[in-house]
Formats: structure tokens, sequence, C-alpha cells
């Protein structure tokens, strides 16, 4: 996994930003509420995905398990909020996975954590 660029949100909408557990993690993962529209750096190229499927409870747009799949991957996210923490705007993520399986049928698991944001 590599890192993605700086993300924007348009205004109302909101995002779920995931960063791998790791020392100096940089943004490995994105996606829109809006548009269900995701972004991973992967195998060395930017990779764009389409929300195929969600499930589970839903915060600002985002929900606890959500699947996607594009440009030679499929992706399935797990996020568990920390509600008890709130934030202005959005949630914290304390814990996620990130599964990613590439066409060769390889499959790994990311540790991740991150927030769920909103533009005003």
């Amino acid at each position: 996994m590599g890192a993605l660029p700086a993300q924007t949100l348009a205004a109302g909408d909101c995002g779920l930003f995931l960063w791998p557990r790791q020392r100096n993690a940089e943004l490995g993962f994105f996606v829109s509420a809006m548009s269900g529209n995701g972004r991973i750096s992967w195998g060395g190229h930017l990779r764009e995905l389409s929300r195929m499927a969600t499930d589970g409870n839903e915060h600002f747009g985002i929900h606890d398990r959500e699947s996607f799949v594009g440009e030679g991957i499929e992706m399935s996210v797990r996020i568990v909020p920390d509600l008890s923490r709130p934030v202005a705007n959005g949630v914290l993520v304390a814990n996620a996975s990130m599964r990613v399986t590439d066409d060769s049928g390889a499959s790994v698991v990311i540790p991740a954590a991150g927030l769920v944001a909103c533009e005003d």
C-alpha cells in the first residue's frame, strides 16, 4: 500500500480517511460518502474503486462494513467508530481493517485507524 495524496471533500460531503497502523503512516485509503468512490494506492498505482455494498450502522454516510471493486482489485473495509470521543463534523475510527484482494486471488489484511470527517 502506498500513500495517497491529500484528499478534499466537496461542501456537504463526508469521507472516510484511513491510515495503516504503523509508524509514520501516510493516508492509505479514502472514500467519499456522497459518490461512493474510493481511492487506494496499490502496486505502485493510484486506483479508483466503486462502492459495491454496505452493511451495519451508518456514520455520516459511511457504514461499518463496505466493499469496493475496481482496477483489478476487490477491497473490503470494516470500521469500529469510537462514539465515546466526539469530533466536530465527524467521528474517530478507533479500529479498522482493510482487506485487499488482487486479480490473482492474493489477499492481504491491513489493520488501520482513521476518521470520518465532513465538510460544511
